[in-house]
Protein backbone atom coordinates (compact mmCIF):
# COMPACT_ATOMS: atom_id res chain seq x y z
CA UNK A 1 0.00 0.00 0.00
CA UNK A 2 1.35 3.60 -0.62
CA UNK A 3 1.86 5.83 1.94
CA UNK A 4 -0.12 9.21 1.76
CA UNK A 5 2.68 11.35 2.32
CA UNK A 6 4.84 9.66 -0.71
CA UNK A 7 5.83 11.81 -3.44
CA UNK A 8 3.08 12.14 -6.41
CA UNK A 9 0.22 10.72 -3.80
CA UNK A 10 -2.27 13.62 -3.58
CA UNK A 11 -3.57 12.29 -0.31
CA UNK A 12 -7.37 12.81 0.17
CA UNK A 13 -7.89 14.40 -2.85
CA UNK A 14 -7.32 11.41 -4.65
CA UNK A 15 -10.23 9.79 -3.34
CA UNK A 16 -12.93 13.21 -2.71
CA UNK A 17 -16.01 13.73 -4.90
CA UNK A 18 -14.26 17.56 -5.13
CA UNK A 19 -10.74 16.62 -6.14
CA UNK A 20 -10.06 16.52 -10.07
CA UNK A 21 -7.04 15.59 -11.28
CA UNK A 22 -5.62 17.78 -14.81
CA UNK A 23 -2.89 17.20 -16.59
CA UNK A 24 -1.07 20.06 -18.86
CA UNK A 25 0.52 19.82 -21.89
CA UNK A 26 4.19 18.51 -20.57
CA UNK A 27 2.44 15.86 -19.06
CA UNK A 28 2.53 17.19 -15.11
CA UNK A 29 -0.29 16.50 -13.02
CA UNK A 30 -2.60 18.72 -11.19
CA UNK A 31 -4.84 18.29 -8.33
CA UNK A 32 -7.82 20.66 -8.69
CA UNK A 33 -10.19 21.50 -5.93
CA UNK A 34 -13.51 22.30 -7.10
CA UNK A 35 -15.03 22.84 -3.78
CA UNK A 36 -12.92 25.98 -4.18
CA UNK A 37 -15.36 27.26 -6.64
CA UNK A 38 -17.80 28.00 -4.26
CA UNK A 39 -16.12 28.44 -0.70
CA UNK A 40 -13.07 30.55 -0.63
CA UNK A 41 -11.34 28.93 2.67
CA UNK A 42 -10.22 26.29 -0.10
CA UNK A 43 -7.29 26.43 -2.21
CA UNK A 44 -8.14 25.81 -6.08
CA UNK A 45 -4.86 23.71 -6.17
CA UNK A 46 -3.74 22.60 -2.72
CA UNK A 47 -0.20 21.58 -1.77
CA UNK A 48 0.09 17.63 -1.79
CA UNK A 49 -0.23 15.58 -0.43
CA UNK A 50 -3.76 16.93 1.25
CA UNK A 51 -3.26 14.45 4.93
CA UNK A 52 -6.43 16.54 6.79
CA UNK A 53 -9.56 18.44 5.08
CA UNK A 54 -12.55 19.43 6.65
CA UNK A 55 -14.20 19.43 3.02
CA UNK A 56 -12.89 15.84 2.59
CA UNK A 57 -16.22 14.09 1.16
CA UNK A 58 -16.41 10.43 -0.30
CA UNK A 59 -17.92 10.22 -4.06
CA UNK A 60 -21.15 9.55 -3.90
CA UNK A 61 -21.56 10.90 -0.09
CA UNK A 62 -24.47 14.04 -0.03
CA UNK A 63 -22.86 17.01 0.58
Amino acid sequence: MESLASPGNPGLCQHCAHGRTLVNKRGQHFQLCERAKRDPRYSPYPPLPVLACPGHEEPGQPE
